[in-house]
């Protein structure tokens, strides 16, 4: 199989409820109109994507000897993902999450403890992977996971930059806190060409709360090429010799949010496989976002590339 892209990540099941009310505690019974159970994390909605964006596409995570792991496995394998690098464990269980989706289709999730998304270490890294031929490295859950962000995942990155790889990351703030580690991240960061966090995650990271003076911070500690995201207002990119602000899709009528910026990444990485230039490889990211946000569940809005060339000749013309 021609290697192109190692996706490192967080792999779990999602329950996506919608939409939720938001007194919903103050009520002893709700009727929902819909119930999705879909696969979820990070990683596995960047691998579906590209993989059904026609890239061929390996997944690099840890799930559990468990029904939802199961669920995980048949999902990549009925999408083309290639699930060599998988680790399985029969003392972790794998995570399902619940996603509350608001009628504006913000989310908010629910997450076990003890699970594979918290749990993932080191030694569940497989170095032997970088070294197989593969174009990009994308680490798609960065500050998800105690045991590997810091000076782990600065190791693991440092030996996939000495194998030749690209490296992409995108991030969630949600997980973990990073306040005390902020040198040992900006060493990650050092390593890694294409970064895309979202305003509020790159103001986290930053403490700066204006986007262009997040993406210098990010360019001043060794990013390659920032892409902050900033939500209905689109996204900023930058690079030491480019600078671009981009619309998002305006006709998009947002169902739900979740999974947005994995398909972005996607979206991304799909483009600069295929040798666009910066911005171009942004304006494709945002035409797949722009459909993901439409439908509910990560995975559900693009099926192929069909979908994605149409919308993005839509974006291109309203620009």
């Amino acid at each position: 199989m021609k290697k192109e892209v190692l996706v490192v990540g967080a792999a779990l099941t999602d329950l996506q409820i919608a939409p939720v009310p938001m007194d919903i505690m103050s009520r002893a019974i709700t009727p929902m109109e819909s119930f999705h159970l879909t696969i979820g994390g990070d990683a596995p909605n960047e691998a579906t994507i590209l993989a059904r964006l026609g890239r061929q596409v390996s997944l690099m995570t840890m799930i559990g000897d468990d029904e939802p792991g199961q669920v995980v496995l048949r999902h990549c394998r009925e999408n083309g993902i290639d699930t060599s690098a998988f680790r399985i464990r029969k003392d972790m269980p794998t995570a399902i999450n619940v996603g509350l989706v608001s009628s504006e289709g913000v989310r908010s999730c629910i997450t076990p403890r003890y699970s594979n998304l918290w749990q993932y270490g080191p030694e569940d890294l497989d170095y032997s992977a970088l070294t197989e031929g593969y174009r990009i490295l994308s680490f798609a859950s960065l500050c998800t996971f105690e045991r590997i962000d810091g000076k782990p995942l600065a190791d693991f990155f440092r030996a996939a930059k000495s194998a030749g790889l690209t490296i992409c990351a995108d991030m969630n703030s949600g997980m973990v806190d990073f306040t005390d580690k902020i040198d040992e991240y900006r060493e990650v960061l050092s390593y890694v060409d294409y970064f895309f966090p979202n305003r509020g995650e790159a103001a986290i990271m930053t403490g700066e709360t204006d986007p262009e003076r997040m993406a210098d911070t990010f360019l001043s500690w060794g990013v390659k090429h920032i892409i902050v995201k900033t939500g209905a207002d689109g996204c900023i990119i930058k690079s030491p010799s480019e600078h671009h602000v981009l619309p998002a899709y305006t006709k998009a009528v947002c169902v739900d949010e979740t999974g947005a910026g994995d398909n972005f990444a996607a979206g991304f990485i799909c483009a600069l496989l295929e040798g666009k230039s910066f911005l171009e490889c942004a304006q494709y990211a945002t035409a797949v976002a722009s459909i993901c946000i439409e439908h509910v569940g990560t995975c559900t809005g693009v099926t192929g590339r069909d979908v994605v060339e149409a919308r993005l000749r839509d974006y291109l013309a309203g620009k």
